[in-house]
């Protein structure tokens, strides 16, 4: 039996692009979509009847197989993309701040509030679990945002969890339960990767709904830096971990990767001038 494939996609991680990605890998049938307003119960209550998913997707963290009918290890794995931490708050920032179905005149947050409440090392939370169990205690993903933006005192110990535990356990999650995890910076050769540790066969890709949001005249001030760097230190050496341990997994392949990058490459780059985003996009939004 193939092992069930559960898609972490983290806000901003080029996780929209890796959706199509897998929409050209599995039969529509076979796919379950975990919107961010479904709720935990919801989605348990899905699982329990019969099914043929193949694959589950969304924004959830690690710890969603625990709805799942009891699986042992080997049953089910985990994928997902991590970007640059700096990069990916920046892009956060500017869709919440125009794109997000919660932002609203009400709550306008600056960059100090936005980390502190919404950017708050999100990737060692989601990989942790912690930002699913929170999930399970707002009833799905879209109450928890929410209760982040508005500083809901159920969130408890959210902002205090032991910052190593925290760590140790999104480190120890990446190594043994994500069969495979990306580096945006560096998506082809992720692709590439995928192929080869899962066995997909469909990797051309266009990027999809890149962010474009940020001013024209922006600039990344000291003392915006200073605050995203304050509150993502754990995701900067969460991805200076997985990069060091991406670089291993990519090694291990072989040095024939090199040449297939190239290629690849270069065949996706065609694939790109061929193909209409908008088409794609149009594509993607019916399915």
């Amino acid at each position: 039996m193939e092992k069930l494939v559960i898609f972490v996609h983290i806000p901003k991680t080029a996780g929209t692009t890796m959706r199509l990605v897998i929409q050209q890998n599995y039969s529509e049938k076979n796919i379950y979509h975990h919107h961010s307003q479904i709720s935990s119960e919801v989605a348990q209550q899905v699982f329990s009847s019969q099914h043929n998913f193949q694959i589950i997707k969304g924004n959830l963290g690690f710890g969603f197989h625990e709805l799942l009918p009891p699986l042992s290890p080997n049953d089910f794995t985990y994928i997902t993309m991590l970007r640059d931490p700096i990069q990916r708050t920046i892009s956060h920032y500017y869709y919440y701040q125009q794109e997000s179905p919660i932002s609203t005149p009400e709550y306008p947050l600056d960059w100090d509030e936005f980390c502190g409440r919404v950017a708050n090392n999100l990737m060692t939370r989601f990989l942790s679990g912690l930002e699913f169990y929170y999930e399970r205690v707002f009833g799905c993903y879209f109450n928890l945002h929410l209760a982040k933006v508005k500083e809901d005192k159920r969130l408890g110990g959210y902002y205090h969890y032991s910052p190593e535990q925290m760590l140790a356990l999104a480190k120890r999650n990446l190594t043994e339960y994500f069969r495979f995890f990306g580096i945006t910076e560096k998506f082809e050769a992720s692709m590439l990767l995928l192929k080869k540790t899962l066995g997909w066969k469909k990797m051309y890709f266009t990027p999809m709904n890149k962010g474009e949001k940020k001013p024209l005249d922006f600039d990344l001030s000291p003392t915006t830096l200073a605050i995203i760097n304050r509150y993502n230190e754990l995701d900067i050496e969460l991805y200076q971990y997985a990069q060091v341990l991406f670089e291993q997994r990519i090694s291990e392949q072989g040095d024939d990767l090199d040449q297939e990058l190239q290629k690849f490459q270069a065949k996706n780059q065609r694939y790109s001038l061929l193909v209409n985003s908008q088409q794609v996009q149009e594509m993607f939004n019916k399915r």
